[in-house]
């Protein structure tokens, strides 16, 4: 170990000598005035040697305590900044020009109008004005910052998902079924397997067996010919809980290597594609249940003991049987193509008909759907179609989403934010995050140039 008390490490100051001792070899005084002289002397010496001492002592002391005060404030305040909200970016500090938003610029304009960090956990806001995201937010926005480190393997974005999930701990617990939302447990259940393969930590792992394996027992029955309901109220069967249970399925089997999951995984998706999918047009439908729900609840073939399908069609409903189509390519190898043509068409409907000009439409603003929800549903489109695109070597895409990616840009607003409505420009009023979430992930899967 490496001495660090300096060169000349002395002990403490030794006591002075009596006055009056006599050295060895040293010669008396001739007189008594001299010896009291002397002895005056060497008190005096004495005395502005104790006097130098003290003083040099008293400053040494008062600069440590300085020191130490600097330290505290620095940790008080350190403290107080992480625990506060993360102040919203200003137009006026740091204006976002059109057409110039990266994607890593992108995301840090997002976290710092949405994210809020304390005690080593991340969670995000609501909206800018503040209240805090769903868990299913929460966990689609983990999603995002995977999203950002697949795209450029910068180990910040890794630290950030462990921050995220932290947070996710913190405000729900280890114990997601409390939630009753089962579509919330799936899209959760592949997000903590993402972070499984981006971190290595097994501990994801562990929390996405038990939240799958819980979440499949209590939704799956043979009502309505099999699939998983929607919530724990078993009022109907819903697309968004069958595809990502499908992708979560084929993501444990190339994890676990369990057959069951693999089996798991057919089942669900074959009654997904049986009763949610046009196979002739490639549209994929909300919901079967026993009555209609609303406007788009057209009646099934074969009577009432199928169900009534709700035939409205979402672009995460897209996204996600592509993603389901596309994990069971994975694993069967689709000797037959089967699994990427389903995908194939799910992706040109979307194209055709959930676009507005050839921009992804606003599910908010084109009236179709009144959920806060919808903003951050072509993120989650874009994630699974350009999965799909990039592993199958799809063509004749690449330039439309392009096409999207600069709509984003043109339309950000100054603090680098874009609401779900990507051909409007972005305004200054108080935005939702996860609205403006699908615009960050479309640039993390077609990144512009960062000139």
């Amino acid at each position: 170990m490496t001495d660090d008390r300096g060169p000349a490490a002395a002990g403490p100051p030794q006591p002075a000598s009596s006055p009056g001792t006599q050295e060895p070899g040293r010669t008396s005084a001739s007189s008594e005035g001299a010896d009291d002289e002397r002895a005056r002397g060497i008190d005096a010496d004495a005395s502005a040697a104790e006097m130098s001492r003290a003083r040099v002592v008293v400053a040494v002391a008062t600069a440590a305590v300085l020191a130490v005060a600097l330290v505290v404030v620095t940790l008080i305040v350190l403290r107080q900044y992480r625990s506060a909200p993360a102040p919203q970016q200003s137009a006026a500090a740091s204006p976002t020009a059109p057409g110039t938003i990266t994607a890593d610029g992108i995301l840090q304009s997002f976290n710092r109008a949405f994210l809020m960090q304390s005690n080593g956990s991340g969670y995000y806001r609501l909206t800018t004005a503040g209240d805090v995201v769903s868990f299913f937010k929460q966990v689609e926005l983990i999603e995002m910052t995977e999203d950002a480190y697949l795209r450029s393997r910068n180990p910040a974005y890794k630290a950030m998902i462990g921050t995220l999930f932290k947070g996710l701990i913190a405000h729900h617990g280890y114990d997601w079924l409390k939630n009753p939302s089962n579509d919330d447990l799936m899209w959760a259940t592949i997000a903590c397997l993402r972070a499984y393969h981006i971190t290595g930590d097994r501990a994801y792992l562990s929390q996405a067996r038990q939240t799958f394996d819980r979440t499949y027992a209590r939704s799956w029955d043979s009502t309505l010919g099999g699939g998983l309901w929607n919530t724990t109220r078993r009022l109907d069967k819903n697309t968004c809980v069958n595809s990502p249970a499908v992708i979560a399925a084929c993501m444990l089997y190339q994890s676990v290597h369990h057959r069951s999951y693999l089996v798991t995984a057919a089942k669900l998706y074959h009654w997904l594609r049986a009763r949610l999918y046009d196979r002739a047009t490639g549209a994929v439908y909300d919901h079967v249940a026993h009555s209609p729900s609303g406007s788009g609840g057209s009646s099934g073939s074969g009577g009432s003991g199928r169900g009534v399908v709700d035939q409205t069609s979402f672009t995460y409903n897209q996204g996600g049987f592509i993603g389901a189509a596309d994990a069971m390519r994975r694993v069967t190898k689709d000797r037959r193509r089967r699994y990427y043509v389903d995908a194939l068409k799910a992706l040109a409907y979307t194209r055709a008909n959930l676009t507005v000009g050839g921009i992804l439409r606003s599910e908010i603003s084109d009236g179709r759907n009144i959920w806060a929800s919808a903003g951050g549903f072509k993120g989650m489109f874009v994630r699974w179609a350009s999965i799909f695109i990039r592993d199958s070597h799809v063509r004749g895409y690449g330039a439309w989403f392009r096409r999207n990616v600069a709509a984003v840009r043109n339309h950000v607003n100054a603090a680098g934010l874009m609401n779900e409505d990507w051909p409007a420009q972005t305004g200054t009023g108080t935005l939702t995050a996860f609205s403006c979430s699908s615009a960050v992930v479309l640039l993390q899967w077609y990144p512009p140039p960062a000139h």
